[in-house]
């Protein structure tokens, strides 16, 4: 009997201190484990739209590497001697420059009536 007296009784507060406290841990464990989560999808998002520009990268590249092989003025001037073409070069005198700047000279107009 002298034992339950001499005993102290427990704290409530402290009981609902220690339940609160680890309910408050286990609630931030799980918040970190859905944030990392998260990351790994976004992570995945990103390497997959890294992958997705590369190829275009090269597309583009690849393309721009047949463009100017295509545009390349000594290759057109010898495909153009390989075929036979009468196609020859406009002398630099025959070329009319045109001044974005000014607008162009008004033109005849036919009359209305033959």
């Amino acid at each position: 009997m002298n034992y339950l007296r001499t005993r102290q009784p427990v704290n409530r507060f402290l009981i609902a201190v220690i339940i609160g406290s680890i309910a408050l841990g286990a609630v931030g464990c799980l918040l970190i484990v859905l944030a990392k989560n998260r990351q790994i999808k976004l992570a995945r998002e990103i390497r997959q739209v890294a992958e997705r520009t590369g190829g275009y990268v090269a597309k583009t590249r690849a393309i721009r590497y047949d463009t100017d092989d295509k545009l390349n003025l000594y290759i057109i001037r010898l495909q153009l001697d390989k075929r036979g073409t009468t196609l020859r070069q406009i002398p630099q005198s025959a070329v009319e420059v045109i001044d974005p700047t000014r607008p162009p000279p008004p033109r005849p107009v036919a009359p209305a009536q033959p």
